[in-house]
């Protein structure tokens, strides 16, 4: 380089290069675009992100699924005799897979398709300069790199969990069966919407939470909430913590301490 370029006088492939397909990233993207920027945007897996794939769309559509089976068998009204339902599990998947890729398309994809200045490129991407990009073998340089991967679930370090396995909230999403029992680790707000949404399909939920459930929020919330939860048929586990996992067989086994230290899971 001559003595008297500056770094703006480099030639990038991009202006502007997200790691990672979010929403974030979308939103930076078609900013930068109507800026007369060109933009890259880097995903190793789908597009999207947490919201349209893992997050509140398929969530709220489960949610949704149990709530029409719990009415069902619920009625409010004394003129309404309640019944007993049974489901089908996996056409319950196939629709929220169904519009999870409806939205994704229309939210995203064709962001990509009608804005010639975004580009997607597919791959893992790593750091080789400030300005430089590996994505899967392919050099991709840009004048500025954000890195917008959004986070992950946080995986407690319990003795025997990774060998025995687990799910998350993005896999527990993804299960093609209902699980007959459900053990649900922690008691905020996303861990009672994924075991009430579970039991009002038909699983057997426990939560086990270290403290109380929603112990951020005020005392008179945390108590309401279990006392309805309980009163739907599941058992809470507060104070409770697990030791460590075990598996016999194709059972897994929770080994607990603190007030429920008699219990195993």
């Amino acid at each position: 380089m001559d003595c008297c370029d500056s770094e703006a006088d480099q030639k990038y492939d991009f202006d502007l290069v997200f790691i990672g397909s979010g929403s974030a990233a979308f939103a930076g993207a078609i900013k930068a675009a109507e800026l007369g920027k060109t933009v890259a945007i880097i995903e190793r897996g789908i597009i999207g992100g947490t919201c349209v794939n893992v997050g509140c769309v398929p969530s709220k559509n489960l949610i949704r699924a149990a709530e029409a089976k719990h009415k069902i068998e619920n009625s409010a009204f004394d003129g309404v005799p309640a019944g007993k339902t049974e489901i089908d599990f996996k056409k319950i998947i196939q629709g929220k897979d169904q519009l999870v890729s409806s939205l994704r398309a229309a939210k995203y994809q064709s962001i990509l398709d009608n804005n010639e200045l975004i580009s997607l490129i597919e791959g893992q991407a790593k750091f080789v300069d400030p300005h430089t990009l590996d994505v899967s073998g392919k050099k991709v340089t840009a004048d500025k790199i954000i890195i917008s991967t959004g986070s992950s679930p946080f995986i407690p370090p319990i003795p025997g969990l990774k060998e025995s396995g687990f799910l998350t909230s993005t896999s527990a999403f993804e299960l093609k069966e209902l699980p007959k029992t459900l053990a649900v680790l922690g008691g905020g707000y996303i861990a009672l919407e994924v075991a009430q949404l579970f039991s009002r399909l038909g699983s057997d939920v426990t939560i086990i939470q270290r403290s109380e459930i929603l112990f951020q929020e005020d005392d008179d919330v945390s108590e309401w909430m279990g006392k309805y939860l309980r009163e739907e048929g599941i058992k809470i586990l507060n104070k409770t913590q697990i030791e460590r996992v075990e598996k016999s067989g194709a059972k897994t086994i929770l080994i607990l301490s603190g007030p429920h230290a008699d219990k195993q899971l």
